[in-house]
């Protein structure tokens, strides 16, 4: 199941009624997203282990410079989300 949350009021209510597990990954699509939505993250689930996307080498940098290594999208396509998505999970196996 895909799941996409884009405002904050949802973000405070969804996150913590799910569990993130194995099956769960987080796709940044901005340098800012990082910038907004990591401190709601990091109060809900331990982002060593959450599998982490970025749409691109400049979100791939803000996350590195937190201390998060992403999997690389290398475009904004769905079909580079979809290689990612596949390679968060072929990597974890």
């Amino acid at each position: 199941m895909l799941q996409c949350w884009h405002k904050s009021n949802q973000l405070t209510f969804l996150i913590p009624s799910q569990v993130f597990g194995s099956q769960c990954c987080i796709v940044f699509f901005s340098p800012s997203g990082v910038e907004f939505v990591l401190p709601f993250l990091t109060a809900y689930c331990d982002m060593k282990i959450t599998k982490v996307i970025a749409i691109g080498p400049t979100t791939a940098t803000s996350l590195k410079q937190v201390g998060i290594f992403p999997i690389m999208a290398h475009a904004p396509t769905p079909e580079a989300l979809l290689v990612a998505v596949h390679q968060c999970f072929i990597k974890s196996t």
